[in-house]
């Protein structure tokens, strides 16, 4: 790739900047008149007065809403302005940088960690800390962590990267434990994230970006529009992107001694080491509501998030890899015999003796030309690396109703608060550039492991009444039924093949599939 390459990718994402915003224009002109008259009228009518409206907070307390200096618990309020001066187009990032004690990294060679990162508050694992959107909580990510930087093994918490900056009003976090108020997942803190309740106006934003030139590319165009009146309203938020990968590698030591011995199949660098692929980077989130009556207001919102990841593995070396090219950490190549033994018999072939990184060359040859004996450098004379990754899918919808009942007895009118909520993460895994050793030449080099999907299901009731400025009573209903299902894989992702028998690993090298059994561990 050249120069002209860097150019066309610049020319092509500005003039999809360009058009989106001549549509975001043509929505948001007379209504940004509208705004301009009203701001008129508002400042002739308080020139000596001035308003100053404090950030007002609901994490930390069961009262009413209340400003960050009055709140006992720590809290720090992040605002869409901060997220407009980040570089950055991916949420998790902009919060890393804005919000003390929140660390998330990118996840090279870690499985599905690659897919999900996984994030901490406090230096607790992701899912000790309670994730709320509007004020209610989010379903979790289907990704559970088994290589996620130690602290998050084992741990399955909610994906904050579906969740599109532009759509955001201001993030409330809480740094402190809450399991108290909130429930045991509420150990590291709480994070709120607020929705855009704009009904009129637009905004638009383009971040292109690049590491150096041909690494790391990515884009990001997103838009808001508030549409509606006072009373009905909703608030659309889009943004597309994506990013190439970032090359933090230098050729392997194993692979430079290969290359050395008159290798000239090796890829270089061999193994990639840096953040992975990301395409069609789609996210959507609706905000809406409506006034019913005085005491009666209805309230909601849906997303929908897609997207592809792809990451790699480590280098499987072509004269040392166990189980696929030796069994004996490289002393001689693994050879199979596929003359139709039964399962558990012996092999007849000798191994082939391996010196100074080249194998016997007159045995290899005569391998290779005898239909019943085989060796996986017939396929891959330089070895090879898998490529892993998953197609994600996230979506969700609320809907709830709240207001309040008078009862002339009471004094006070008494609040309530009724919701309903699913949301589902759903992970479809890859992996290509691999072998089922067990199968020998019969192996494909893609595979279908299967998939991982977590469904949530809260409804929800909650009442409360103020005996005092400082005294509330608080009482509430929920029902939460949380689903985790594994999706059986292709076959050959997790077959036992023929050659298993004479030490050839079975199942798909790098990522095993799911069988049958395994999809039978579901709640």
């Amino acid at each position: 790739m050249g120069m002209d390459y860097y150019k066309t990718f610049i020319l092509k994402t500005t003039l999809l900047a360009l058009s989106f915003a001549l549509a975001i224009c043509l929505v948001s002109i007379p209504v940004t008149m509208a705004q301009e008259e009203a701001a008129e009228e508002t400042e002739m009518a308080a020139d000596e007065d001035v308003i100053e409206l404090e950030e007002v907070v609901v994490v930390g307390t069961r009262a009413a809403p209340r400003s960050v200096l009055e709140s006992a618990v720590p809290i720090d309020i992040v605002s869409n302005e901060d997220f407009q001066k980040q570089g950055s187009t991916d949420l998790p990032n902009l919060l890393r940088t804005l919000v003390p004690s929140y660390n998330v990294n990118t996840q090279p060679i870690s499985d599905a960690g690659t897919v999900v990162r996984p994030a901490n508050l406090r230096g607790l694992a992701p899912d000790h800390t309670l994730v709320l959107v509007n004020n209610k909580r989010r379903h979790r990510a289907a990704v559970i962590h088994w290589l996620g930087n130690g602290l998050a093994d084992g741990a399955q918490g909610p994906d904050l990267s579906p969740i599109p900056a532009i759509a955001l009003r201001q993030v409330e976090v809480l740094r402190d434990g809450a399991s108290a108020q909130y429930g045991s997942d509420a150990i590291a803190g709480v994070m709120n994230f607020q929705l855009r309740d704009d009904y009129e106006g637009g905004s638009l934003e383009f971040k292109p970006g690049i590491y150096q030139y041909g690494d790391g590319r990515q884009f990001s165009i997103a838009g808001n529009i508030g549409l509606g009146t006072p009373d009905t309203w909703i608030n659309l938020s889009l943004e597309r992107g994506g990013s190439d990968p970032t090359v933090r590698s230098v050729q392997r030591d194993d692979a430079k001694a290969l290359e050395m011995a008159g290798n000239t199949n090796v890829r270089n660098p061999a193994q990639i080491w840096g953040q992975p692929i990301v395409e069609s980077d789609l996210k959507f989130f609706a905000n809406y509501g409506s006034t019913l009556s005085d005491a009666l207001d209805f309230y909601g919102h849906a997303n929908y998030a897609s997207k592809r990841v792809e990451g790699g593995f480590y280098f499987r070396n072509p004269n040392t890899r166990g189980a696929v090219f030796s069994s004996d950490s490289g002393e001689t190549l693994l050879v199979g015999n596929l003359s139709g033994l039964e399962e558990g018999a012996d092999a007849t072939a000798d191994d082939i003796p391996i010196v100074d990184n080249v194998p016997d060359q007159e045995m290899l040859t005569a391998v290779r030309n005898d239909p019943n004996l085989f060796t996986f450098q017939e396929m891959f004379p330089g070895g090879f690396t898998p490529r892993f990754g998953a197609f994600m899918i996230d979506s969700s919808v609320l809907i709830g109703v709240k207001g309040e009942m008078l009862e002339e007895s009471l004094g006070e009118p008494v609040s309530w608060d009724l919701s309903a909520y699913f949301g589902r993460n759903h992970a479809d895994f890859f992996i290509f550039n691999t072998v089922n050793a067990s199968l020998g030449p019969d192996t494909p080099t893609e595979f279908d492991p299967g998939d991982y999907i977590q469904t949530n299901y809260n409804l929800n009731l909650d009442v409360t009444y103020p005996l005092h400025e400082l005294v509330f009573l608080a009482s509430g209903l929920e029902y939460r039924n949380e689903g985790f299902e594994i999706a059986e894989g292709q076959r050959e992702s997790y077959q036992i093949g023929p050659l298993a028998s004479q030490g050839f690993s079975a199942a798909s090298n790098g990522f095993s599939g799911f069988s049958p059994i395994a999809c039978l561990d579901t709640f």
